[in-house]
């Protein structure tokens, strides 16, 4: 799930679901993709656009490291979003355990480069398309989060389930 609002609607609606603080989650939804493509795509120095801080490892260290840091909060903030990042791009190659398994990296393309030299062939691909609707579910939880009745609660609750099934279906259609 590399375009942004996919990671986003997945750590946006984690963290109000579970009632994590909200820019954190953010912020560690679109780091793993930061460092790792830049790494890689940018510097050139990784083997592959997924690298360590796509493991369960680095969601444990950094969310620890948060947590020293800044605070409980903001470390399960951190854990939202980084976790949910993983759970969004499950269905590809991820090395979940990296550094404590070795990996054979399979051939990669420079996502960095393809997205900027053909913008429109990706704007109108069906990823964004399926990344578009998880936002509109997305803004669908904001907005019915406004109210904290049982009634609105459930709503939100339809509207992560609809975030998080939607997800999982992406992943199984690969």
């Amino acid at each position: 799930m590399y375009p942004i609002p996919g990671h986003l609607a997945f750590a946006a609606s984690s963290a109000r679901f579970f009632k994590v603080s909200l820019p954190v989650a953010i912020i560690a939804s679109l780091v793993p993709d930061v460092i790792d493509k830049g790494l890689n795509d940018l510097l050139q120095i990784t083997p592959y656009g997924r690298y360590f801080m796509h493991s369960i490892p680095s969601v444990v260290v950094c969310s620890v490291l948060v947590g020293w840091l800044w605070g409980k909060e903001s470390a399960w903030g951190w854990f939202a979003g980084h976790a949910t990042h993983l759970a969004g791009d499950l269905g590809s190659f991820l090395p979940l355990w990296m550094p404590f398994v070795q990996y054979d990296w399979p051939p990669d393309r420079n996502i960095t480069l393809y997205a900027i030299t053909n913008p429109f062939r990706h704007l109108f691909s069906p990823e964004m398309l399926s990344e578009l609707m998880m936002g509109i579910w997305t803004l669908a939880l904001f907005r019915f989060a406004r109210n904290a009745d049982r009634f609105s609660r459930v709503q939100q609750l339809i509207c992560y389930t609809g975030i998080w099934a939607y997800g999982l279906l992406r992943v199984w259609l690969g």
